[in-house]
C-alpha cells in the first residue's frame, strides 16, 4: 500500500511538472523574431533547399549539427500546412528540453522526490542557457540531449552492472557518436574510469566492460552512417572534430569572460550560491576527498562530469555548450540538494535574497501594467523615458496568457509575503522564488524582449 502510494505521488508530481514546463514553454513559443540561423532554416526550407534525407546529414562535414535540427524541422515542416513559422523552427529544441526536464525528475535517484527531484527538474528548466536554447533554435541542443542520454545510461550501467544496461549503453553511445564524433566515447571513457577508481579499486572487469562497449559503439556509428550514406569518407565524420571546436559566438576573447558567459551566466541565477560556497571550499580544502566520499553515486557522478568538463568549457565552441548543458543536468540535484541545505541553515541569507527578487520582479510588473494601461501609460513615459516605455509596451496589447502571467506574479509575491513567516519549517518560500523567477522569465521572453 505505501509503495502504490508512492508511486502515485511520482506520477502525479510527473504530470504536474509536465503541465508546468508545457505552460511556461510552449503559448509564448513564437512570439519573439527570427534571429539570423532561423532566418536562414526558414528559407531553406522555402527555396527546397534543406537537408532533403537523412544520409546528407553526414555529408555537411562541419555544419552536423545545424543540419540535422534543420532535418528535424524539416520533418516537422512536411506535416503542418502553410509556410514554415517561429513555432515550427523552435519546436524541436523545446520539445528536447521538455524531455529533458522530465528526464531529470525521473532520473535523479528513487527517494525525496519533492524535495530533491522536482527541485532539480525546476531548477534546470530556470538556468539561463536552458531558457537561451528553449525559445530560440540552438543546434548544439539535439548533440547534447544525445548524449546525456548516453551518460544516463552509463551511469545506471555503473550503478546496476546489468546486462541490459551494457547494451543500453553501447546503443545510446552509438547515436551520440554519429552527431558528436570520437570525442563522446573517448570523454565517457575517461570519466567512467575516473568513477569506477573513486567507488571501487578492484573493478577490473568494469574497465575491460566499458572499454568494449564504447569501442562497439564507434564501429557501429561508423557502419551505420556507412549504410545510410554508402560512402566511407562521411562515415570518417566521427572521427573529425571541425564541427565540435567550431565557435559558439562572440563570447568573448579571453578565458575570463567565456568563463563568465558559460559558467558563471549560463548557470545564473543559481551560480549565485555555488560562487557564495567557494570560500567554504577553498576553507575545506583538506577534506574535499572524504566531502567527496559521503556525496551519493549520483552526486559524486556530477562531479566528476562537471571537473572533466570545465577545461572544455573555457574554449567557447560548439563542444562547450554540449558539456555545459551535461553537466547542468547531472549537477542539478546537488545543487538542487545544496539550496534546500542553505535554505534551512542560513535563512536569512534567503530572506534578503527572496526580498530583493521579489521587489525586483514586483518594481518591473507594475512598471509593466502601468506603461501598458492607457490612463498611465503617458506618465509613465515621462518617468521612464520613451525608450524603456517602447521596450515595456506590448506590441498588440493585452492577450489572456500575458494577463494570465501578470496576475500570477502578483499572486506569487502575496504568496512569497505569507510564507516568509515559515521560511523555517518548510520549503514554500523556496519554491515561491523559483515560481516567481520562472513567471518573471516567461512573461519577459513572450511580451517584453520580442
Amino acid at each position: 500500500m505505501k509503495k502504490h502510494r508512492h508511486l502515485s505521488t511520482d506520477i502525479a508530481l510527473l504530470i504536474f511538472l509536465a503541465a508546468v514546463v508545457v505552460l511556461m514553454i510552449f503559448p509564448v513559443l513564437g512570439n519573439s523574431a527570427l534571429n539570423g540561423m532561423e532566418q536562414r532554416m526558414r528559407e531553406a526550407i522555402a527555396g527546397g533547399n534543406a537537408i532533403g534525407n537523412l544520409g546528407n546529414i553526414f555529408g555537411s562535414r562541419t555544419d552536423i549539427f545545424y543540419s540535422a535540427y534543420l532535418y528535424l524541422v524539416e520533418l516537422i515542416h512536411g506535416l503542418l500546412p502553410g509556410p514554415c513559422d517561429a513555432i515550427e523552427l523552435r519546436l524541436p529544441g523545446a520539445a528536447i528540453v521538455t524531455t529533458m526536464t522530465l528526464c531529470l525528475f525521473r532520473f535523479d535517484g528513487d527517494f525525496e522526490r519533492l524535495n530533491s527531484s522536482f527541485l532539480a527538474s525546476l531548477l534546470f528548466l530556470s538556468t539561463t542557457i536552458v531558457i537561451e536554447t528553449t525559445f530560440a533554435v540552438t543546434p548544439v541542443l539535439l548533440p547534447a540531449a544525445l548524449f546525456v542520454f548516453a551518460m544516463m545510461s552509463l551511469y545506471h550501467w555503473l550503478h546496476h552492472g546489468t546486462r541490459r544496461y551494457f547494451y543500453l549503453v553501447t546503443f545510446s553511445t552509438t547515436l551520440a557518436t554519429m552527431l558528436i564524433g570520437v570525442t563522446a566515447p573517448v570523454s565517457m571513457a575517461i570519466m567512467a574510469y575516473t568513477f569506477i577508481a573513486a567507488s571501487d579499486y578492484k573493478a577490473y572487469r568494469r574497465y575491460l566492460a566499458i572499454s568494449l562497449a564504447l569501442v562497439g559503439a564507434c564501429a557501429a556509428a561508423f557502419f551505420a552512417i556507412y549504410v545510410l550514406t554508402g560512402d566511407s569518407q562521411s562515415a570518417s565524420c566521427i572521427f573529425h572534430l571541425q564541427h565540435q571546436f567550431e565557435p559558439t559566438g562572440s563570447i568573448g576573447d579571453n578565458m575570463a569572460s567565456i568563463f563568465l558567459n558559460y559558467v558563471v551566466v549560463g548557470i545564473f541565477p543559481w551560480s549565485v550560491p555555488l560562487l557564495l560556497s567557494l570560500p567554504w571550499l577553498a576553507h575545506k580544502a583538506g577534506r574535499l576527498v572524504g566531502i567527496f566520499r559521503k556525496l551519493t553515486l549520483l552526486q559524486r557522478f556530477g562531479v566528476i562530469i562537471f571537473v572533466f568538463s570545465l577545461p572544455m568549457m573555457l574554449f567557447g565552441t560548439q563542444l562547450s555548450s554540449i558539456l555545459l548543458i551535461t553537466s547542468l543536468f547531472f549537477n542539478m540535484p546537488l545543487i538542487g540538494k545544496y539550496l534546500l541545505l542553505q535554505f534551512k541553515h542560513h535563512p536569512l541569507v534567503w530572506r534578503i535574497t527572496g526580498t530583493a527578487c521579489g521587489s525586483i520582479i514586483g518594481l518591473g510588473a507594475c512598471a509593466f501594467v502601468l506603461v501598458n494601461v492607457p490612463a498611465t501609460s503617458w506618465r509613465m513615459a515621462l518617468w521612464l523615458g520613451e525608450e524603456v516605455q517602447e521596450l515595456l509596451l506590448l506590441t498588440n496589447g493585452w492577450t489572456p496568457w500575458s494577463i494570465f502571467l501578470t496576475c500570477m506574479i502578483f499572486f506569487t509575491l502575496y504568496t512569497m509575503w505569507r510564507s516568509v513567516r515559515e521560511i523555517g519549517s518548510n520549503n514554500r518560500y523556496l519554491y515561491s522564488i523559483i515560481t516567481l523567477y520562472l513567471l518573471a522569465i516567461t512573461l519577459v521572453v513572450g511580451y517584453v524582449l520580442p
